[in-house]
């Protein structure tokens, strides 16, 4: 279970900020808008960051991967 921390379209429902929404059954790119990168797992975060176009390397820790999407 998440709260909804930017207004949006979330599982295919508009949702406001500060509603709750059940995190388990979004896809990772919805998961992070809602609890932040840290809610998602490795695989996940890889995922996502390939998704994004970026290239991490396969030794990357969740961690790594956090930094890396937080980036400006």
């Amino acid at each position: 279970m998440g709260i909804v921390t930017t207004p949006g379209f979330y599982g295919g429902s508009f949702l406001k900020a500060g509603q709750h929404i059940e995190t388990a059954t979004l896809p990772p790119s919805d998961k992070a808008a809602v609890d932040g990168f840290s809610a998602l797992t490795r695989s996940e975060l890889l995922k996502l960051a390939e998704e994004r176009g970026m290239s991490p390397p396969s030794n990357a820790s969740k961690l790594d991967l956090v930094a890396l999407l937080e980036a400006p």
